[in-house]
């Protein structure tokens, strides 16, 4: 069961005679995901989700004090989960956040030619999956799947063609490269 208080899962450690729990960012994701989004305390793991915006992962969002796309997808999907029971000025906070994670990836992350950068992964793959992950949950290619905003964006379709372009030079029968495939060529 989720934290009480945090909404979020995460481990125990015994230092001496203290208990310490933590908040784990990639663990509640998985557990979230894994049901749905049909768990409890969802407005405690929304607060506790904008609250570890500043902490570095797996405890918070940033990785080497900046952004990637794996960790941004974690935040993105709990924040889909999320959405139904956030207040107005939570909900603000959040399109501001994912404004912000969506211009870091379409700018930084993702060069002209739909190039991701490799630099946080462990392989090429990786890079492609979590990226396209995280625009098809965010709703950047599928206005179907934009729970946040009525916002159009324009050079979507340019993009997702140029990542599948990119995917096409990338080994078949990679497992994460045929994920991120599969994202990218779903349709409204």
């Amino acid at each position: 069961m989720a934290g009480p208080v945090t909404g979020y899962w995460g481990a125990w450690y015994q230092v001496g005679d203290k208990l310490i729990k933590t908040e784990d960012l990639s663990i509640t994701f998985h557990i979230a995901s894994y049901r749905d989004g049909k768990i409890s305390r969802l407005p405690e793991l929304v607060r506790t989700t904008g609250r570890i915006r500043e902490r570095a992962y797996p405890y918070g969002w940033q990785d080497r004090g900046t952004q990637n796309c794996h960790h941004a997808y974690d935040v993105v999907r709990l924040v889909r989960f999320g959405w139904p029971h956030m207040t107005e000025v939570q909900k603000a906070f959040a399109r501001s956040q994912l404004v912000i994670i969506l211009a870091r990836t379409t700018r930084l992350a993702i060069n002209y030619v739909g190039e991701v950068d490799t630099r946080p992964y462990s392989a090429v793959g990786e890079a492609y999956y979590f990226c396209a992950s995280l625009l098809d949950d965010i709703g950047y290619f599928r206005r179907s799947r934009n729970f946040w905003s009525k916002l159009e964006f324009d050079n979507a379709e340019e993009l997702r063609l140029k990542l599948l372009g990119q995917l096409e030079r990338l080994p078949k029968g990679d497992p994460m490269v045929d994920a991120a495939r599969r994202k990218l060529q779903q349709r409204d």
